[in-house]
């Protein structure tokens, strides 16, 4: 539910092709519209959880929220597990006042990014 009206109609989208096992995209960052108003899809691929950590450690002064499916095996083979990974990234050279916005926005975004196993802030790359 997008109660706030925070995050436009691209977002439930890619968030849908990350969730479902019959897609193979199993990453979605979003990232704030030109004049702060919004979230909008920045990108939904593939390439997992170090796709979205390039895309962060690449852009230090900006804010993004991510979504992230993971498929895990146990060391036998014979059990497979999706796990589901929430990420907000904070970069080192993004201003308080832009940081001020995860407060408001996060229990928003996590009204979209159902089902997540793992949430976690970041503000560093090598976090």
């Amino acid at each position: 539910r997008n109660t706030m009206g925070i995050y436009d109609d691209s977002c439930s989208s890619a968030y849908e092709k990350v969730f479902s096992d019959s897609t193979p995209e199993d990453f979605v960052i979003l990232e704030y519209s030109a004049d702060w108003s919004k979230l909008q899809c920045k990108e939904v691929g593939t390439g997992g959880i170090e796709a979205v950590l390039k895309t962060f450690g690449e852009n230090e002064d900006k804010i993004f929220y991510s979504f992230t499916r993971m498929t895990k095996t146990d060391d036998l083979g014979d059990s497979v597990r999706t796990k589901f990974v929430s990420l907000v990234w904070s970069g080192p050279s993004c201003s308080p006042l832009k940081r001020g916005k995860i407060a408001g926005h996060k229990p928003e975004v996590s009204t979209l990014f159902k089902g997540f196993h793992i949430e976690q802030t970041i503000t560093d790359k090598s976090e």
